[in-house]
Order: C-alpha cells, then sequence, then structure tokens
C-alpha cells in the first residue's frame, strides 16, 4: 500500500438496487447466515441516499421504497460492519479512535471479503443483477494538533484555506461539504472536510470522500478499481506532499 501508515478510519462498499432486491423474509435468513462471524445485530431505519441532481443534494426516487428497516451486523472486534437492506448491501471496515493508524489492510482486502458475503447472499437472492448505483467511500481523521497551531493554519496541510483571522487564537474549528458531479464515474462525489475531537479528546481534522455512481459497460468490479484510483487522487490532491510523505 502506498501510503502505509495514512490515517485511514473507515471504508466503505456498497450496492444500492433498483427495485426492493431482497424481500423482509429473506432479510432475516441472510442476516441468520451471517450470525457468527458478525454476532453483534441491531435493527435500524432504513438508509435512503441523497443523490446529486443539478446543484441539490435530495433523497433517491428509487431508494425512498427501500424497505421497513435495516439490518446492521459487526464483528466481535467491531472492526466490521455489514448493513443490509431490501435494496442495498453494505460492508464498512472500520479503524476506531483507540487504535493506532496503520492497521488498515487495504483496498483489495476489503473488497475480497465483500465478494465473498455477495457469493454468500446469492445462495438466497441473486444479488449480482438488477445494480441501480455503486459507492466507494473513504474516511480519514487526522491529528492536527501536533503539525500545525490552530485550524487558520490548515493550507499548510491541505489544500484548503479557512477565512481570515479574526482574533490572536485562530479558529478551533473548520465545517464544509463539497459535491461535484462525477460523469467519468457515472454520478457524483460528497466531500466533507470538519473538525472532530476524539474518544481521548484529541483534535481532528474528519476527511470524507463519498463516491457514488455506476458505469453500465463495466462490471462492479471494474468500477470499483477506477473508483479506488479516483480516491487516491482525491487524497493526494487533498493532502500536501509534505504531509503525505509522513504517511508512506
Amino acid at each position: 500500500m502506498k501510503y502505509s501508515k495514512a490515517p485511514v478510519s473507515e471504508v466503505i462498499l456498497g450496492i444500492t438496487y433498483g427495485a426492493n432486491k431482497i424481500p423482509v423474509d429473506k432479510l432475516f435468513q441472510i442476516s441468520s447466515m451471517f450470525s457468527t462471524d458478525f454476532p453483534f445485530v441491531e435493527i435500524c431505519p432504513p438508509l435512503i441516499l441523497d443523490e446529486l441532481n443539478g446543484f441539490r443534494l435530495q433523497p433517491m426516487a428509487a431508494t425512498i421504497g427501500a424497505g421497513p428497516f435495516l439490518i446492521r451486523r459487526r464483528t466481535n472486534d467491531a472492526k466490521w460492519l455489514l448493513q443490509i437492506q431490501s435494496n442495498m448491501i453494505y460492508l464498512n471496515w472500520i479503524r476506531k479512535d483507540d487504535e493506532p493508524v496503520g492497521v488498515y489492510i487495504g483496498f483489495s482486502k476489503v473488497k475480497d471479503f465483500f465478494a465473498t458475503i455477495l457469493e454468500k447472499i446469492s445462495g438466497v437472492v441473486d444479488v449480482k443483477v438488477d445494480h441501480l448505483l455503486y459507492e466507494l467511500s473513504y474516511h480519514d481523521r487526522v491529528e492536527w494538533q501536533g503539525i500545525i497551531s490552530d485550524i487558520s493554519e490548515i493550507s499548510a496541510i491541505m489544500n484548503v484555506a479557512s477565512p481570515p483571522k479574526f482574533s490572536s487564537e485562530g479558529y478551533n474549528n473548520l465545517f464544509s461539504r463539497y459535491t461535484y458531479h462525477a460523469s467519468d464515474m457515472g454520478g457524483y462525489g460528497l466531500l466533507g472536510i470538519n473538525t472532530d475531537t476524539s474518544v481521548s479528546q484529541k483534535q481532528l481534522i474528519r476527511f470524507e470522500s463519498n463516491l457514488r455512481g455506476i458505469i453500465p459497460q463495466k462490471t462492479f468490479d471494474e468500477w470499483m478499481t477506477l473508483a479506488h484510483q479516483k480516491q487516491l487522487t482525491i487524497f493526494e490532491s487533498c493532502f500536501s506532499e509534505k504531509l503525505r510523505d509522513l504517511w508512506k
């Protein structure tokens, strides 16, 4: 991996279907198939994805009929989260704040695990067809206080500019969200750059890049490969070379 010490905190792979692909009775059957690997379960309201329509984000019409609930299953160590509802299958790899950077297992292993899950579900419902949308998202959490003195200096480590300083102390927080059309990926992207506080009370920059789309001529694997390369480009474009060198 090019950046073995990158502060990756979450990687999300997902497929959204154009219809209620998995009937409610099959949801429980499929959920029980993963009870050993993902023993902790909770039932939540269904996820509704936003889509970029012109300059506005709005709920996707095709995902409003998402079924009555979402099933979330976690592994014992809470590193993996499997999310299944009638029209979606998602897998999250998670690094908690109390874990050091450098534990990310890499995109290929996350994708391979997701493929194994899809293969298992395909024994009950054919989830390899009727795809509406794919997603590959990366979240990074950077402890900034040891690098810059306040958020007003964020341009020293990221290609982001804060407003002028109006006090000697500078800014504590940053909140921003950007949207863009990504025709090369058959969809759109969301980019969030915000500040946060870890469970150990350390100050963080939370960097979240969500990429969604589908290219009819390309398979799921092919789209994911393209999306992974685009996410790398986004990562390298947003963080300074000096900071990225520390993560190699």
